[in-house]
């Protein structure tokens, strides 16, 4: 199964199962591979799908680190 129709039957099974913090997450990267893709002007391939996860990923990883570094545990 390619990665777009994972995300969307990801997101499906997260609303069926009523599980709020997995759906906004889902959601959120969907929404960030949409943003990609109309500024690349272009549907991103599975190895553009995999550079998008990975770049947020990263930037969350990064926010919780600071986060926790500046005592600030109600963000993190």
């Amino acid at each position: 199964m390619a990665l777009r129709e994972q995300l969307e039957s990801d997101i499906k099974d997260s609303m069926r199962s009523r599980n709020k913090s997995r759906l906004e997450t889902l959601r959120f990267l969907k929404s960030q591979i949409q943003l990609v893709e109309k500024n690349q002007l272009k549907e991103l391939d599975e190895a553009g799908l995999l550079d998008v996860v990975a770049k947020q990923v990263k930037e969350r990883r990064e926010s919780l680190t600071m986060f926790e570094q500046g005592n600030r545990s109600d963000l993190a």
